[in-house]
C-alpha cells in the first residue's frame, strides 16, 4: 500500500525514532535549530486497495460516498503529524460534491493528472501502450494524532459507465454468460470493504455479447467469466475506456453449421430408413 506525505511535521518526539524533519526550539529567547529522524506507520482501516476507503452508495444510482479511517499505530506516542496527503487516484475533482471530517477538521483537496501506461489488456480487441492521463484528487487532512483514528468522507458522483463485450476465440460475440465483477479485488456493489460486501445481482451478456453497467467509479476492474458455473476466464477491464472487449477461448461454431449438421442428421436419418424398407421389401 502506498501512501503520498508532503510537508509533514512533527510537533513533539521522545526517544524513540521515526520522520525526519525540523522543528524550532525555543530556549532562553534562542532558537536552536535541531534535526531528528522517527519511524512511524499509517495504516487505513478496512480500506478497498488503491480507493484507501470504504465505499458506499448513498443517492440515486450515481451518488456514492468514501469512508476513510487513517490511524498512526506505530511510532513515538506524543507526536501528531500534519498536512498527511493523500493521492486518491480514483475520484475526478469535478466528481466531488462534498467533504467532511467526523472531527470537524477541515479535509481540503486539489485536482492532480494522474499519468498511467494503459497496459495491453490480455484477450482483448484493444491495446494501447501510449501514456494517458485522468483526473485524480490530491487529499490533505491537516493533521493525525498518533492512536486516534480519523475518519473523513467525500461524497462524490459517478459519470461513468463499464461497457464490456464478450467474445469467443474469432471475437464473435457470446449471449448468456455469467459475469462477476470486482473492483480492486473486491465484489462490486452498493457497498464495498474487505470485510463486508454488497455485491450487485448476475449479470449476463446479451445477443451481442454485452453487459453495461452504468454509474461505476473510476478505476479498474476485474471479471471473472462463467458458463454453468464453470470459470471460462478472467480479464482486467477499466472504466476510463468507452469499450472493453474481452476475448474467451471458447471455439467458435457458427449457428449454420449446426442447422445445416441437423438437417443433414435428419436427411441421413430418412435415408436409412427408406433404404431399410426397400431392402426389407
Amino acid at each position: 500500500m502506498k501512501i503520498n506525505l508532503i510537508n509533514v511535521e512533527v510537533d513533539f518526539l521522545t526517544k524513540d525514532k521515526s520522520l525526519y524533519t525540523k522543528s524550532w526550539v525555543k530556549a532562553n529567547n534562542s532558537k536552536f535549530d535541531i534535526e531528528f529522524t522517527a519511524y512511524y506507520i499509517i495504516t487505513f482501516f478496512d480500506p478497498v486497495d488503491e480507493t484507501w476507503s470504504i465505499d458506499r452508495l448513498v443517492e440515486d444510482k450515481d451518488k456514492r460516498e468514501r469512508i476513510y479511517f487513517p490511524t498512526i499505530i506505530t511510532g513515538p506516542k506524543h507526536i501528531y503529524i500534519k498536512n498527511l496527503k493523500i493521492l486518491e487516484e480514483t475520484i475526478g475533482y469535478d466528481q466531488v460534491e462534498s467533504q467532511s471530517s467526523l472531527f470537524g477538521r477541515p479535509v481540503s483537496f486539489i485536482e492532480i493528472n494522474v499519468s498511467k501506461i494503459e497496459e495491453e489488456i490480455r484477450n482483448s480487441l484493444i491495446f494501447t501502450e501510449n501514456a494517458t492521463k485522468h483526473q485524480g484528487i490530491l487529499i490533505n487532512l491537516p493533521y493525525l494524532i498518533y492512536g486516534e483514528v480519523c475518519p473523513f468522507t467525500f461524497k462524490y458522483e459517478t459519470d461513468k459507465d463499464l461497457r464490456i463485450v464478450v467474445t469467443d476465440n474469432i471475437h464473435m460475440p457470446i449471449v448468456g454468460l455469467d459475469v462477476v465483477i470486482y473492483y480492486y479485488g473486491e465484489k462490486y456493489g452498493t457497498y464495498m470493504s474487505n470485510e463486508k460486501n454488497q455485491p450487485i445481482g448476475p449479470t449476463i451478456t446479451d445477443e451481442n455479447g454485452e453487459i453495461l453497467v452504468e454509474n461505476v467509479p473510476n478505476g479498474n476492474y476485474t471479471l471473472k467469466i462463467f458458463t454453468d458455473n464453470e470459470l471460462i476466464t478472467e480479464a482486467e477491464v477499466s472504466s476510463f475506456l468507452d469499450v472493453n472487449y474481452v476475448v474467451t477461448p471458447i471455439i467458435h461454431f457458427p449457428l449454420w453449421i449446426l442447422i445445416f449438421g441437423i438437417i443433414s442428421g435428419i436427411i441421413l436419418g430418412l435415408g436409412f430408413k427408406i433404404y431399410k424398407k426397400q431392402k426389407v421389401s
